[in-house]
C-alpha cells in the first residue's frame, strides 16, 4: 500500500492526524462548491444559480466556526473534481481559522456533471483515472501539497453509465492502493446501492471501506428489508440530507422530515447496525447557511441530536454515529 506510513491516521487538508483527534464529524458536506451547471447557460447569473455558488471562504469561516462552538470537530467536503468548485486552498484557510479538521474528497460526480472533463473520461481507462486520484492523494492537488483524505463523492446514476462504472473501477483501484474509504452518491433507485456494492466488491473493495450516501432519498421508508440487506452487506449508511429543502428531494423523502430520518436510524440501531450509521447535511446552497438565515451546519448538533435523544437513541450510540464511526471509516487502513 502506497500510504503505508500513514496507516492508522486520517488525512486532512492540513496533513495527517491521529484518528482520536477527529471529534464530532459531518461526513458529507460541500463547504466551497459551484453547482451552477444545474442551470442553463443563460441563467448563470440568476438568483437561483448564484444560490448554487459557494465561493466566499470568509462567510464559510464564520459558518464553520459556529459548528466548532456547537461541539463540532470535523467536516468532510466531498465536492467532486475541479469544475464543480472544489477549492483546496480555501478549505485549508477555513480549517486554520476555525480549528475544525477538514477532509477533502477526490472523485468525479455523475456523468451529466462531467462538463469539460467528459472527453478525457471517455478516453481514459480506469487505471489512468485512478492515477489522477492517486497523484492527488500522494502529492497533493496541482502542486499545492493539499491532499484528499477520501475518494468521493463518486457519482452514480440509475441506470449506471459505462463511464460511471469505469469511475467506480478507478475508485476501487485507488482504495486498494491508498487505504482511503470511498463515498458513494447512489443512483435514484432502491436497487442502486446493492448494485454498486456488488461492483466495488467484485474489484476487491471491502464493504467496511464504503460509505453509501443519501439513504433517505434512495430507499423508500417502506423498503426496510432493502436497508437491512445493505447494512448486513457491511457498508456504512449515511443519512446526509438533514435540513435540505424538501423541494430538492424525491417525493417519498419529502414526507420523512427529521423524525422520519431519525426513526430509520433508530430502527437500524435497534437491529444492531449502530456501528455503520453516519449523518450530515449535504449543504450545497447558500440559502442553507446560518449566516443567510438557513439552518447551517449547526443543525445536526443543535436540533437533530436532541431529537435523537427523545427517540431513545442512547448517548453511546449517538457518540458512535457522530464520532466513532466517522473516525473509523476515515482512518487509512
Amino acid at each position: 500500500m502506497i500510504l503505508a506510513n500513514a496507516k492508522g491516521k486520517i488525512q486532512t487538508v492540513l496533513g495527517l492526524i491521529d484518528c482520536e483527534r477527529l471529534g464530532f464529524t459531518l461526513i458529507h458536506e460541500h463547504l466551497l462548491s459551484d453547482f451552477r451547471c444545474l442551470m442553463g447557460a443563460s441563467e448563470q447569473n440568476s438568483e437561483k444559480a448564484l444560490n448554487l455558488l459557494k465561493d466566499d471562504k470568509h462567510l464559510l469561516i464564520k459558518e464553520v466556526a459556529r459548528f466548532r462552538l456547537a461541539g463540532g470537530g470535523a467536516v468532510v467536503d466531498v465536492t467532486p473534481l475541479p469544475h464543480l468548485g472544489r477549492d483546496p486552498q480555501g478549505l485549508v484557510d477555513i480549517s486554520k481559522e476555525t480549528g475544525v479538521h477538514i477532509v477533502m474528497g477526490v472523485s468525479f460526480y455523475t456523468e451529466n456533471y462531467y462538463g469539460p472533463c467528459h472527453s478525457d473520461i471517455n478516453r481514459m481507462t480506469a487505471e489512468e483515472l485512478a492515477r489522477v486520484y492517486i497523484e492527488e492523494i500522494t502529492t497533493g492537488v496541482g502542486g499545492t501539497g493539499i491532499k484528499p483524505g477520501i475518494i468521493g463523492e463518486a457519482g452514480c446514476s440509475w441506470p449506471l453509465t459505462k463511464n460511471e462504472e469505469k469511475c467506480l473501477h478507478a475508485a476501487s483501484i485507488t482504495q486498494l492502493e491508498t487505504g482511503l474509504p470511498i463515498s458513494i452518491h447512489p443512483g435514484s433507485h432502491p436497487k442502486s446501492p446493492m448494485q454498486i456494492m456488488g461492483i466495488l466488491k467484485s474489484y476487491g473493495v471491502e464493504p467496511s471501506r464504503i460509505i453509501m450516501g443519501h439513504m433517505e432519498e434512495t430507499i423508500p421508508p417502506e423498503e426496510k428489508d432493502l436497508r437491512y440487506e445493505l447494512a448486513a452487506a457491511g457498508c456504512y449508511l449515511a443519512y446526509d440530507t438533514f435540513a435540505v429543502p424538501e423541494r430538492a428531494l424525491p417525493s417519498f423523502a419529502r414526507e420523512l422530515g427529521d423524525r422520519g430520518r431519525i426513526s430509520q436510524i433508530a430502527d437500524l440501531v435497534g437491529h444492531g447496525f449502530s456501528q455503520q450509521i453516519l449523518i450530515s447535511h449535504d449543504s450545497l446552497t447558500n440559502e442553507l447557511m446560518h449566516i443567510n438565515g438557513g439552518p447551517g451546519i449547526i443543525y445536526i448538533p443543535k436540533r437533530v441530536i436532541p431529537e435523537m435523544r427523545l427517540r431513545d437513541i442512547s448517548e453511546k450510540d449517538i457518540h458512535m454515529i457522530t464520532t466513532d464511526n466517522p473516525s473509523r471509516v476515515l482512518t487509512i487502513q
